[in-house]
């Protein structure tokens, strides 16, 4: 009766998801792809470590090693189907099969899923912490992740038009600092309401904060240029 109580007390945990699956058209087996001495979806686990008071951890993949690996890291894991592991999958169908195993595992919904893309090995424990600050102050269904770009569609970026090309925003702007600043999406962190997931086909819809990150802890790695230059950043630190 006693630990009928103490459950009923206990506050339920939100989720924290990995999503690492095998396939990669820009590095072969990506994910196992080492940034220091460890893989990418291991750095992510390493911080989803810092926050197991209050989040269950788990691991989406269809990679067998993964999976293995993360089960010796005492991490609950989602061997995810082939239709969940396409190139052209959107990854928030594999968000929403997530939360349906999690549910069948603890027969409650968590509030929020916080994401962790393994492409992202360089963030650090207060940038996730700052996510969660900015999501519960109730302002927002999502919080991501960005940096500053030099790269502004209002000011040096063009588009092919036939022959040609043209600027992508046509304003009247002959100086970059006069342009509005605009970010690039990082990987470091997604947070969503899982009641906002549920009802949604784009995350963007609606309510959308953003936490800058800075330029050197937002690289998102996607070529081999990527995962040389994370590894000499990672060296220095």
């Amino acid at each position: 009766m006693i630990n009928i109580i103490r459950q009923a007390k206990e506050k339920k945990k939100d989720l924290i998801l990995i999503c690492a699956r095998k396939g990669s058209k820009g590095i072969i087996n990506k994910n196992l792809r080492k940034v220091g001495k460890i893989p990418l979806f291991l750095h992510s686990v390493n911080i989803a470590k810092k926050f197991k008071k209050k989040y269950e951890i788990f691991i989406s993949s269809d990679n067998k090693k993964i999976i293995n690996l993360s089960i010796k890291q005492n991490i609950n894991t989602i061997f995810r189907s082939p239709n969940l592991a396409k190139d052209n999958t959107p990854e928030i169908l594999v968000w929403k099969d997530a939360l349906n195993v999690f549910k069948k595992k603890y027969s409650y919904l968590p509030k929020k899923i916080i994401i962790l893309p393994p492409t992202s090995p360089l963030r650090n424990h207060n940038d996730i912490k700052k996510c969660i600050k900015k999501f519960n102050s109730k302002k927002f269904n999502l919080v991501i992740t960005g940096y500053k770009t030099n790269h502004n569609p209002y000011f040096n970026m063009v588009r092919e038009k036939g022959k040609f090309v043209e600027v992508v925003i046509k304003k009247d702007l002959f100086r970059r600092q006069d342009a509005p600043n605009i970010f690039n999406v990082s990987t470091v962190c997604y947070i969503i309401s899982t009641s906002y997931l549920m009802k949604v086909s784009n995350i963007y819809k609606e309510k959308v904060g953003m936490v800058e990150i800075p330029i050197e802890r937002s690289i998102d790695i996607d070529n081999k240029l990527d995962l040389y230059s994370a590894n000499k950043i990672y060296d220095k630190n």
